[in-house]
């Protein structure tokens, strides 16, 4: 019986490391997405937390089903789109007259 109980309470102890380490990764990535961005920060928003999680590979595979309220959504554009902004941009300087 002591047996189980002494692993039982490693397991505890693994789990709190395990999310002090996550809470800590988090964090600091999000300081760093808040500062990248420009402004002078005060807090941490809900949307610097959703954009330091995303653009971390680790932590978008750890928290991929996870909501953050009020979080938003990362910024993509699509490759069409991009394909497509291009060759319109390519055809409005060869329609304009050169001088």
């Amino acid at each position: 019986m002591s047996r189980f109980l002494s692993s039982f309470s490693n397991c505890h102890l693994f789990g709190s490391i395990f999310e002090e380490y996550v809470v800590a990764e988090v964090l600091e990535l999000s300081v760093k997405a808040a500062t990248q961005s420009g402004k002078k920060v005060r807090r941490l928003t809900p949307r610097t937390l959703t954009l330091a999680v995303r653009h971390d590979d680790d932590l978008s595979k750890l928290l991929q089903n996870v909501t953050i309220s009020k979080g938003g959504v990362v910024p993509t554009v699509s490759k069409a789109v991009a394909k497509k902004h291009k060759k319109s941009s390519k055809r409005a300087k060869k329609s304009t007259p050169s001088a």
